[in-house]
């Protein structure tokens, strides 16, 4: 491919191509020359904004949550952004915990330490901030990531969470109103009535990453 002078390009485009060449081709497929040959730039143009493909990787998984750590800066109701984060992880399973699994290199082996994706944290730290106890925040993210782990229907996932803490069914009346999540990996699809939901790709469309 032709090389694109590196001033034309922005950060913003290399994710979309990495986010097009992970859903086209899965982990193993994406290589920086196929995002490269998709932007028509050299392969060092690439390199300039980032060390390695996951790195690369990490960026796309993880801005995924960005409308949840936007919706907790609004001060939307916390039962929105859990029901926003649950639903985005649900929308590509294997992209979720391609996420994690991103986050564990470079940690130690021995279990003394496990950070978690950055995004995550930052939710974490919102929701710690909104409740008022940091180790609520953290035991509510920990039974959310475990029912999105069971694959939980998010209704029934909302249901549980709110038997569990007193913060999301106070709030439950004011989770009528989703937030506007616009996720990356989701496709406009228009009804016979001309207005426009948001639905996720059909599985059939999206690389299985098997490694995890």
């Amino acid at each position: 491919s032709a090389s694109a002078p590196l001033s034309q390009l922005s950060q913003g485009q290399i994710l979309d191509a990495t986010a097009d060449c992970l859903l086209e081709h899965g982990y193993d497929g994406t290589t920086i020359r196929r995002i490269a040959g998709r932007l028509s730039c050299a392969v060092g143009s690439i390199y300039r904004y980032c060390d390695d493909k996951r790195t690369l990787l990490a960026m796309v998984t993880q801005r995924r949550f960005d409308p949840v750590v936007q919706a907790i800066e609004d001060h939307r109701p916390i039962a929105q952004s859990v029901r926003l984060y649950a639903q985005i992880a649900a929308e590509a399973a294997e992209q979720y915990r391609l996420m994690f699994w991103l986050a564990s290199f470079g940690q130690p082996t021995d279990g003394s330490s496990r950070l978690l994706p950055e995004v995550v944290s930052r939710i974490i730290d919102g929701w710690s901030r909104q409740i008022g106890d940091p180790r609520e925040a953290q035991r509510l993210w920990a039974q959310l990531h475990g029912a999105i782990a069971l694959a939980l229907p998010i209704d029934t996932l909302m249901h549980d969470l709110a038997q569990s803490f007193d913060v999301l069914a106070d709030s439950a009346a004011d989770d009528g109103e989703p937030v506007d999540a616009q996720p990356t990996y989701a496709e406009a699809i228009e009804s016979e009535n001309g207005s426009v939901a948001l639905a996720a790709a059909p599985r059939s469309d999206r690389e299985d990453l098997t490694m995890l």
